[in-house]
């Protein structure tokens, strides 16, 4: 059955719960009319995967592709160059490597048609790999790159690195579908990018944080990159080696080549519609559509003034990971106890993502002296109860896109301590004229500082009025503004426009499907 909505997603729905995972249930629930596929990009199909989402009627079909997925070449000199690339291929590859290192916009049809013509992964490696041609490729792209003195040893592994899960991506089938819709840019937007100039249907991307821009925040604190070379990039921190700065290329190539591809570009809010435009978007491709909550789940739940001197208790929803800077939340906590501010904390979410983060985190609680003070509680689905129990809900993310627990929390009328990072300023000061008059429902601290975090936790601590006004202030705001059924009709009026588009003609590629 071919889906009217195929969703490219890259390591979340439906293996990984959170956010943007959260979003891609919501419009399967929303739309039982419209049938949907997945398309999810793991890292290989030997990484354990749980399926954490119970599967709606109108979810068609979840199928997966792997970055890493490709077997152990063959042994001898004939082996290798029996699928060797012609001269015009490795002219082509040439190209695409030195615009996924400069940042252009990648044509993903020229290498796709290319990688495609391999029966199974052993001949892709041995040919993209391992051949006599591909080498030829690689020192063509030194020769052309590399400035003097840069180890060749470095640059042949960082190619292999950055190219060989991009190319292996590319030789995969896209299903068919009569729309396709991306959740970031990245890797499942070069897909995305794909499907549009392979088939002439409809590429609608959704960016609810700017993937190429979480990328250089992950990239600036890694310590696996080569320190060979030195950087030739002046516009950017000269602490960041030449390697370094070639995987940020990478990730500014892809997120273009979505931008271009897509014929619709949704951002949450307009802090991250101009950041799309100054990553290369095209602003009148941009509309702005928040995330929004079932608001009848949160709204009744009881809320009143918090009794002077009792403790706060502070909550914190969303996974234990190392963006979610957890570490940062603990510091803060000791900072409170150190001015003998009465709290209690209550960490709920998955703790399995990043396993080495979570020993740390739960080693930093130990060694800050807070353990009768902070439970790792682990995921809770049940939000009503787990709501009901905070004073204030906690966020200390180095980077967000529009997070679904700031909108939920408001709406349980419980105000928030937010970093000023994606829409969390926007969202609990105001977006609008209408919206800014309800007043705010959370105080804004920068990212990574304890102190800071520690204050306003204080300041909601000392003042359970303020708590209470702050409370109701969110309550209201997401009552008129973050109703999921309105905003789910905004992405049906989409999703309708462009699957009518698709059943004519539409694009010079177009695949004759069935109504089917």
């Amino acid at each position: 059955m071919i889906a009217d909505v195929c969703i490219l997603t890259e390591g979340t729905y439906p293996y990984v719960m959170g956010g943007v995972s959260t979003w891609i249930a919501q419009l399967f629930d929303s739309m039982p009319q419209i049938t949907f596929s997945v398309l999810h990009i793991g890292a290989s199909r030997n990484t354990p995967r749980q399926v954490r989402y119970k599967l709606p009627q109108n979810l068609v079909d979840v199928s997966d592709v792997f970055l890493f997925d490709y077997p152990a070449p063959r042994l001898g000199h004939e082996v290798m160059e029996e699928h060797a690339l012609s001269p015009d291929e490795r002219k082509r590859l040439l190209r695409f490597y030195l615009d996924l290192t400069t940042g252009k916009p990648s044509n993903a049809m020229s290498i796709a048609s290319i990688v495609s013509r391999f029966r199974n992964g052993q001949e892709f490696i041995e040919a993209m790999a391992h051949s006599a041609s591909a080498w030829e490729v690689v020192t063509d792209l030194y020769k052309e790159v590399a400035p003097n003195g840069l180890s060749f040893l470095d640059f042949y592994w960082t190619v292999r690195a950055l190219f060989l899960p991009v190319l292996n991506l590319l030789r995969f089938p896209i299903p068919k579908a009569r729309v396709y819709h991306c959740a970031c840019t990245g890797y499942a937007g070069l897909l995305g990018a794909r499907a549009a100039q392979e088939t002439g249907r409809p590429f609608i991307l959704s960016e609810h944080g700017i993937y190429s821009r979480e990328r250089r925040i992950e990239l600036s604190r890694v310590e696996w990159l080569s320190n060979s070379g030195a950087s030739k990039f002046n516009q950017l921190d000269r602490s960041r080696n030449w390697f370094r700065e070639w995987w940020i290329q990478l990730f500014q190539s892809l997120a273009r080549s979505s931008y271009v591809e897509a014929a619709k570009i949704i951002s949450l809010y307009q802090g991250n519609k101009d950041a799309q435009v100054v990553e290369g978007a095209v602003g009148d491709r941009i509309d702005l559509i928040p995330n929004g909550i079932v608001i009848e789940r949160f709204k009744d739940i009881p809320r009143e003034p918090r009794k002077p001197g009792s403790p706060l208790r502070i909550g914190f929803v969303g996974r234990v990971t190392s963006i979610k800077d957890i570490k940062t939340l603990l510091k803060s906590m000791a900072i409170l106890a150190s001015h003998n501010v009465p709290f209690e904390t209550k960490i709920v979410g998955p703790m399995d993502e990043e396993p080495e983060y979570t020993e740390e985190c739960l080693a930093l609680t130990q060694q800050l002296d807070l353990s009768d003070r902070v439970v790792f509680t682990g995921p809770n689905r049940d939000l009503k109860t787990v709501y009901s129990w905070f004073d204030v809900t906690l966020l200390t993310s180095v980077s967000e896109g529009f997070p679904f627990v700031i909108i939920e929390a408001n709406c349980a009328g419980i105000p928030v301590v937010t970093t000023d990072v994606g829409a969390c300023k926007e969202i609990v000061a105001g977006m609008g004229r209408e919206d800014l008059k309800l007043g705010p429902s959370g105080l804004v601290t920068a990212v990574g500082a304890p102190d800071q975090t520690a204050a306003a936790l204080e300041k909601f601590a000392l003042d359970p009025d303020l708590n209470y006004q702050y409370g109701m202030a969110g309550r209201e705001r997401a009552l008129r503004f973050y109703d999921l059924r309105k905003i789910m009709a905004e992405y049906q009026d989409l999703y309708e426009t462009y699957i009518y588009a698709a059943n004519g003609s539409y694009g010079p590629n177009r695949l004759s499907y069935s109504s089917s």
